[in-house]
This record gives C-alpha cells, sequence and structure tokens, in this order.
C-alpha cells in the first residue's frame, strides 16, 4: 500500500482575495464573506466572519490578493478535493466532509465532517483545519 505524504502547515498570516472595489486598510478588521469567499473588511453583515486585521492598505480594482495577520496561529493538513463534490473557494471558513481516508468533499450527506476550509488549490488540493466543531467563526486561545 502506497503512503500519503502529509503536507502540514501552520499560519499566522494568510493571503486572501480582496473582493473588487473593497477598501482595507492596515490594521483593520479583515472578514470573510461566507457567500464568496473573499476578504472584506468588516461591516455590519451577518455572513461574515472575522478572521484578523489587514496587513497593508489597499483598495481592490478587480479582485486582487491581501495580507491578513490572522487572530491564531493555524494549523492546517492539505487534501485531495474530491472530482464528484469538489469543494470550492466559496466555501472558504466553511465545513468539508470526508469523501475517504485521503479526499474532502462539499458533499454533506451522511459524510463525517473533516474540519474548516481554509484554502483550495488546483495543486494542493484543500487546506483543512481539523478539530473545530461548530464553526461559527475563528476563535483564540482560551481565556485570551
Amino acid at each position: 500500500m502506497a503512503k500519503r505524504q502529509n503536507r502540514t502547515e501552520c499560519w499566522s498570516t494568510r493571503t486572501f482575495t480582496l473582493t473588487d472595489t473593497e477598501v482595507a486598510e492596515q490594521g483593520k478588521l479583515c472578514c470573510i464573506d461566507t457567500s464568496t469567499g473573499k476578504a472584506v473588511a468588516g461591516t455590519v453583515d451577518t455572513g461574515l466572519v472575522p478572521v484578523g486585521t489587514f496587513m497593508e492598505s489597499k483598495t481592490a480594482s478587480g479582485d486582487e490578493p491581501i495580507k491578513v495577520k490572522l487572530f491564531r496561529e493555524v494549523t492546517v493538513i492539505w487534501w485531495e478535493n474530491s472530482g464528484s463534490n469538489a469543494v470550492t473557494s466559496a466555501m472558504l471558513l466553511g465545513p468539508c466532509y470526508v469523501e475517504d481516508s485521503e479526499t474532502v468533499s462539499s458533499d454533506d450527506s451522511g459524510t463525517s465532517l473533516a474540519g474548516r476550509v481554509w484554502a483550495v488549490d488546483s495543486a494542493l488540493g484543500v487546506a483543512v483545519e481539523h478539530g473545530v466543531i461548530g464553526l461559527q467563526g475563528i476563535q483564540g486561545e482560551p481565556g485570551v
């Protein structure tokens, strides 16, 4: 049986896609819009998950990369993406599910929760944070 190489990464910063025309200001709150999987400045909206603070200031002209200092260090493992029920970048910070011993998917019917999606890459697969219960939002260490 072939052994799978796990790729584990720990992130304290992360580059996200800043929504077209969005204004990001260094040191201010960065949220992920759960309907698009893209970064936006904090505002009143039930579909936003705060993840950290912007590390630079810019106004997006089209979708542009933006560096974010995360509220806490996040450890992810990269898994294969399903061919039939693929996880998409619009699912950022949402749940993904176990398809088999090396693959995660978007299909939640009769499957187990794998964890929270932090990134989707055509070459690397899906970056998943495991051990996350509830999935309401990113939180720091208890008592911090």
